[in-house]
């Protein structure tokens, strides 16, 4: 089976495509295979294009010109592209057709999504819902998905999940204490009653805040044992919690029952019901989504890879194979799943040669279903004389070369030779030995302080004319913007460290989401908009507003005159004397749109609103004008994903204007509108995975004080018993454990697990993949690598956890230490002193006049130091309601229904106006109207109770300018004003358990806190509480925040 395989370990920089291309350029000028006979797979379309260029580029330069064009001959592309091509060339021996319609990955999610709906009755997935606030194990739609990808991608019958399900309880419960004989509420709920007097008295005596958050978190724990809400995650937790040290002794029997949770008989009822549920529910829908597809002869990546797994067991096809197969290339090995692992195994059977080129130590891929253990075992199997090593480093300078072969030869000991880790450097070093390892201490601030901290080493590397080689001109130059890479743990710390960045002045480029809310793309939504509904007014004023530049006044008193006059309200700019020229053109457009398609229309509204002149006109630079350009490009990109979509969705096949015009929005809802990343002079900023293959003269790690996750609760693949390396597919089972305690520290209150050879083996598997990924973020630089850390404990965890922190602490040599970039430079001083020969004091920037930048509160993450007040209830019960992929209709619909209660007549928001809003907003059904008016009415009650005096503002906007040329806009959903001072509310849609709701209240802290700011700045009057509102539980949950806030 392996005798023909060579395996190629090609370590980060050591020049593994130039190998590539030399062995397809060996092969194929020697003849000893034809161009025809080749398959190569790659990970990137990039990467199989880049291929292709470069051995046709060789055999140009040595005279094969006949030989470099018959290249295009051989089938070189990703594994999917691969295996769509042979699946169409073998169409009649598989039974298939020819043409294959390929779902992407996000249209195959979308797919997903709607056939898990669509599998389960609203009945039935409001008692998941339920059952899954109860077990506190977030969205139980997320797990459900999970479990169908694994079984696609490691080819698991569906027949089988009954057993898994069995498998999983059995397991996991036989951990657990037993369960005990009854329940222990009425004995809990008693103990409750006669310890709340004492501590009312002691928070009434003393108000000491341990106390009476304690008080607070007490009493909420016992109304949702009375109401059967009660979630395990809050046993766990009233397990841990305590009062002041003089009633710890009084709290000690609520302690003591509520330790005993795990063997509580409704517990292990919960995880039984749970795991057989997301397991049946997993097997139905993707039963259902194989049907959709089969009956619309769609295909996704993973139907193509299993097909061509089954069609290489029919003898035929690998007759034919083996006669056409010479040469089989495999591209980056160690991020294969188990099915491509399968497949390439088959298909190395039948080629004459193979090699599999790739590098263990760069697996980061286990979250997409890789396995470096499954490939470890393989590459293991083939013998000493079959594996091959790329021992030089061609990217990186030799010092850090150095380095990284030292912290990793060590890292990695364990488990390979130092053969296959250490590279021999080829470059040479820089001629003055600029410092290629670098410290870089952000302070112990907040996050916003570190990241402006990271700003300012940033401009000092430039403003100090740090070098970086050119690879082109072959010499060292002044560093760009474009010469640097900053790499966070995730997108939150992406989006968020970019934008302090673009704040400080640092250009940044990184692929985000928001671009449908540019300018330029709003420009176009509005055409669309005002050309499908001339009567549509807030379409016409953003138009007339980016085109003609007016202020809204003005604009606003013109078309007041103009409708005082008795002009057609929907006709206003269109035409006569006040007529604008953009509106008059989408006037004339909307008479032949009707015999355009929607991609069409898209592509006339762009010409006609001279999109790409008013995109320019309002660009500072020629970069910002490149990236506005590039957006506009990327919303007609969006406008073909639309019908994509048609084409391959059930749920929308026929494509219209008004279609995508909705396309449009729930793109910018679910956050997939992403910027695409311009070639311009910018800082790139993004994660660590998405910087495996990329390379940058300089890069910037951030979150070194994050190490890797230990998830035993998700669901995953695993093989049980011994690896058997000929059959990768055999014994996979899933594993799905999910804990319902809520701990940071999964399933803390049973040691059997904590201390399990299951938990053993995820922690050494997390460590293991958060090493290899410090690995490849440390060889990503060509030129200098920096490290970049707070100053707190902890701040080198990441390098702790792997082994190597002491090569990267306070007393490792051969770093340079930046340690005063969070200190604000004093006036008219500069920026950065460095401690090891240092690069002396900067200049300040000069600071340019900006357009000031709007900051939305909701994208603002949780406040710092915010901490949960308590929770107020005002209704009883949570009302049911399961949105499925009607969420963002149904947001939208519970803050409309309460804004048109809190704006009218007492009762006149009855069940028909709560009913026909629903409806309206597209979310009918998600739950009972009936209900939803009940809890509504409930809630303007207790407000007329609980504040008799205030006035109501409700939606209602808020304004601040900032600093940095910021301007904080947005919309209070309701704000209380009293003699005293304000109340700010912010309205919620979905609610689960107690613990889940602290947990979201604290999510939407900072947003609170923004316009907590900034009304106690414009009112002139303190802001006296903020509260984030969970309609269908009836509870309000307070935030409090320290000191005061700043104007």
């Amino acid at each position: 089976m392996v005798g023909n395989i060579t395996f190629v370990s090609a370590g980060a920089g050591s020049g593994k495509t130039t190998h590539l291309t030399a062995i397809l350029c060996r092969k194929l000028g020697g003849q000893e295979v034809r161009p025809e006979k080749v398959i190569a797979t790659t990970f990137t379309v990039k990467a199989a294009a880049e291929l292709r260029e470069r051995v046709a580029g060789v055999l140009l330069e040595e005279g094969r010109q006949e030989l470099a064009a018959s290249v295009s001959d051989a089938l070189i592309g990703t594994v999917n592209s691969v295996c769509g091509n042979l699946l169409k060339r073998f169409s009649f021996e598989l039974g298939l057709s020819v043409e294959q319609n390929v779902l992407d990955e996000k249209a195959a999610m979308r797919e997903a999504a709607e056939s898990i709906d669509a599998s389960i009755a609203p009945d039935e997935a409001r008692k998941m819902t339920a059952l899954a606030g109860r077990m506190g194990v977030g969205e139980w739609r997320e797990q459900v998905k999970a479990v169908m990808d694994l079984a696609r991608y490691n080819n698991i019958d569906v027949a089988l999940f009954t057993e898994f399900a069995a498998r999983n309880s059995s397991r996991l419960l036989d951990m657990f204490p037993p369960p005990a004989a009854a329940a222990c509420e009425e004995e809990l709920l008693s103990v409750i009653g006669g310890i709340k007097g004492e501590l009312r008295a002691a928070v009434a005596d003393k108000g000491k805040k341990v106390t009476r958050t304690y008080l607070q978190q007490l009493e909420a724990f016992e109304r949702h044992l009375r109401t059967g809400e009660a979630s395990w995650p809050e046993w766990r937790k009233m397990s841990e919690s305590f009062p002041e040290a003089g009633l710890k002794d009084a709290v000690s029997p609520i302690i003591a029952i509520c330790s005993e949770v795990a063997s509580h008989p409704r517990l292990h009822e919960d995880i039984r019901e749970y795991i057989a549920a997301v397991f049946r529910i997993a097997g139905d829908a993707l039963s259902r989504y194989r049907k959709q597809k089969l009956e619309r002869g769609l295909v996704d990546f993973a139907d193509q890879e299993v097909l061509l797994l089954e069609g290489l067991e029919q003898p035929e096809v690998c007759e034919a194979l083996r006669e056409r197969l010479d040469l089989l290339l495999v591209d980056e090995f160690q991020d294969t799943s188990p099915v491509q692992l399968a497949l390439f195994l088959k298909l190395s059977r039948l080629a004459r040669e193979t090699y599999w080129v790739g590098d263990v130590k760069q697996a980061i891929y286990g979250f997409r279903g890789g396995d470096a253990e499954l490939m470890r075992a393989v590459i293991e199997f083939l013998p000493e004389g079959q594996r091959e090593v790329l021992g030089h480093s061609w990217r990186t300078v030799p010092s850090l070369v150095e380095a990284v072969n030292t912290m990793f030869t060590a890292a990695f000991s364990d488990e390979m030779q130092p053969s296959e880790i250490v590279l021999d450097p080829v470059r040479e070093e820089h001629p003055e030995h600029q410092p290629s390892l670098m410290s870089w201490s952000l302070g112990s601030g907040r996050k916003e302080l570190q990241y402006r901290a990271l700003a300012r080493g940033v401009r000092c590397m430039l403003d100090d004319g740090f070098e970086v080689f050119d690879k082109e001109d072959r010499q060292w130059r002044k560093i760009h913007y474009s010469d640097i890479a900053i790499l966070a743990r995730t997108n939150d710390h992406v989006v968020a460290s970019a934008d302090i960045c673009k704040d400080e002045g640092i250009p940044v480029a990184t692929v985000r989401p928001g671009l449908l809310g540019t300018p330029e793309a709003v420009l176009v939504k509005a055409a669309l908009r005002r050309l499908l509904d001339r009567s549509d007014t807030v379409a016409t004023a953003e138009l007339y507003s980016l085109t003609s530049s007016k202020e809204p006044e003005v604009w606003m008193q013109e078309r007041l005159e103009y409708l005082a006059s008795g002009g057609d309200p929907a006709a206003w700019l269109e035409d006569g004397s006040g007529a604008d020229r953009v509106v008059s053109r989408l006037a004339r457009l909307r008479e032949r749109a009707v015999l355009l398609s929607p991609m069409e229309t898209l592509q006339a509204v762009v010409a006609e609103v001279e999109a790409p002149l008013q995109a320019l006109s309002w660009s500072r630079t020629p970069d910002e004008g490149r990236t506005r350009l590039l957006n506009l490009q990327a919303v007609l990109h969006f406008g073909r994903q639309y019908l994509d979509e048609c084409q391959a969705s059930s749920s929308a096949p026929v494509p219209t204007l008004s279609g995508l015009v909705a396309w449009f929005t729930a793109l910018a809802d679910a956050g997939e509108d992403l910027f695409p990343e311009p070639t311009i002079n910018a800082v790139r900023v993004m994660t660590y995975h998405k910087s495996k293959g990329l390379e940058w003269p300089v890069v910037i790690m951030l979150d070194l004080d994050a190490t890797g996750k230990v998830d035993l609760s998700s669901p995953a693949a695993v093989s049980q018993g011994v690896l058997d390396a000929a059959r990768p597919l055999e014994g996979r089972f899933i594993r799905f454990w999910p804990d319902p305690f809520g701990a940071r520290r999964p399933f803390v209150p049973v040691p059997a697990i904590t201390g399990s050879e299951d938990m053993q083996s995820v922690t050494r598997k997390a460590a293991e993949e958060s090493k290899r990924l410090l690995y490849v973020a440390m060889t990503r630089a060509r030129d200098c690598l920096v490290l970049a850390h707070t100053d707190k404990a902890g701040a080198l965890a990441w390098l702790e956890e792997a082994g190597v922190g002491r090569f990267a602490g306070s007393d490792a040599e051969n770093i340079v230490r930046w340690d005063n970039l969070a200190a604000e430079p004093a006036a008219g001083g500069g920026l950065c002193d460095l401690q090891e020969g240092g690069l002396g004091w900067l200049p300040p920037a000069v600071q340019k006049e900006a357009v000031a930048e709007q900051l939305s509160p909701s994208l603002i993450g949780d406040a710092h130091k915010a901490a949960v007040g308590g929770e107020e209830l005002y209704g009883e019960g949570i009302i049911p309601a399961d949105p499925g992929s009607k969420r963002s209709a149904f947001g939208k619909a519970v803050h409309d229904i309460v804004a048109f209660s809190l704006t009218q007549e007492s009762g006149v928001c009855d069940r028909e106006a709560v009913a026909r809003i629903l409806s309206n907003c597209g979310a009918g059904g998600v739950t009972d109207a009936g209900r939803l008016a009940a809890r509504v009415q409930e809630f303007r009650d207790w407000l007329g109770r609980t504040w008799p005096d205030a006035l109501w503002h409700v939606e209602y906007p808020v304004q601040q300018l900032l600093g940095g040329h910021r301007v904080l806009k947005g919309q209070i959903d309701l704000l209380l004003e009293l003699q005293e001072g304000f109340v700010i509310i912010d309205h919620k849609t979905l609610s689960a358990s107690a613990a889940w709701r602290m947990k979201k209240a604290l999510e939407y802290s900072g947003q609170l806190e923004a316009y907590r700011n900034a009304v106690q700045v414009v009112g002139g009057r303190p802001v006296l509480g903020c509260f984030v509102h969970f309609l269908l539980s009836g509870t309000l949950v307070s935030l409090e925040y320290p000191g005061e806030a700043i104007g």
